[in-house]
């Protein structure tokens, strides 16, 4: 999913950023999505401590809980926010980068099944993105892809055009970096964002992603091929042994 907003000042940068257009790799693109390879495999209990085997702190089981900051609520996406992620992932300025839309609210159950199996099947986690009274819904963001082995996940987040220039993606997505870390055992968040998007790669440089490289015309989007970039931010707070 993907959209755009302008980081806000608070941020020390104001651009255009495309968020839903954004993070477009293969976390939000449900053909893409498909075809990587996706690891179902149930989540362990956390590590008491260094009891661990091999040292390596235990990836915690996949249990939703709200985050709260000052402005924001991110909380569990549940059907009655269909008609808002249908105007997100419809709304042309949102899908110009993103991977995947839709043109129906009939259409959209897809991708309500798309969340609700990474729960069910422990791959990921979406948050929606709203105000902290829950009134107001902005767009929405999270984990998929994890990786039990490698402790690793994709990244993706998208905003209604209506909530861009307003630092939301910036304040929202270090939260969701930190659930992963913190409270999955991640060791590595991945970002893809496609070539062209030069205001979101900009952006993950400001938000402390690290530029790995290009998959060169890795994936064919409205009958062309496209380039993704490869962001990654890596969870240095721990020491993990292999």
């Amino acid at each position: 999913m993907k959209t755009d907003i302008r980081l806000g000042n608070k941020d020390g940068f104001d651009f255009p950023l495309p968020v839903g257009a954004c993070l477009t790799g293969r976390q939000v693109s449900l053909k893409t999505f498909r075809r990587a390879k996706i690891w179902n495999i149930p989540l362990a209990e956390p590590a008491n401590t260094a009891t661990a085997k091999n040292n390596v702190q235990e990836m915690t089981t996949i249990n939703f809980k709200t985050i709260k900051t000052g402005r924001l609520l991110l909380r569990q996406i549940v059907a009655a926010d269909i008609g808002n992620i249908f105007r997100g992932l419809s709304h042309p300025d949102v899908i110009k980068y993103y991977g995947v839309s839709f043109q129906t609210l009939e259409a959209t159950k897809e991708q309500m099944t798309f969340y609700a199996d990474l729960e069910k099947d422990e791959t990921g986690i979406w948050f929606a993105v709203c105000s902290l009274d829950n009134k107001i819904f902005y767009g929405a963001g999270g984990l998929n892809s994890i990786n039990k082995e490698h402790k690793k996940a994709e990244i993706g987040f998208w905003l209604l055009t209506e909530f861009w220039g307003q630092g939301i993606m910036t304040e929202a997505m270090p939260l969701i970096c930190h659930y992963g870390f913190d409270k999955l055992g991640l060791h590595r968040i991945e970002g893809f964002v496609e070539a062209d998007n030069v205001n979101c790669k900009r952006a993950m440089a400001k938000l402390d992603f690290r530029h790995e490289g290009t998959m060169q015309d890795c994936e064919i989007k409205n009958g062309k091929f496209i380039s993704l970039e490869i962001y990654a931010k890596i969870n240095t707070e721990r020491q993990q042994n292999i």
